[in-house]
């Protein structure tokens, strides 16, 4: 978890720093068009590669993720 809440802080403030020199230089549109290929290629990475969880014990998970 606090890798996780680690990386989430951390990409938000890279995002942060550089929105507005990157909407300067590429336009504002480009900007949200590039937001929008990274947020896709991350749900289909989820998707793809990270197990459904739902309503399973926490045994369970480790048990499934132990086999992988």
């Amino acid at each position: 978890m606090a890798l996780t809440s680690s990386m989430n802080w951390g990409i938000n403030l890279l995002i942060s720093l550089t929105f507005l020199t990157v909407t300067e230089l590429i336009g504002l549109s480009w900007v949200c068009y590039i937001y929008t290929i990274m947020s896709l290629a991350s749900l289909a990475f989820v998707i793809v590669f990270i197990p459904e969880t739902k309503g399973c014990s926490l045994e369970q998970i480790s048990m499934e993720l132990a086999k992988q």
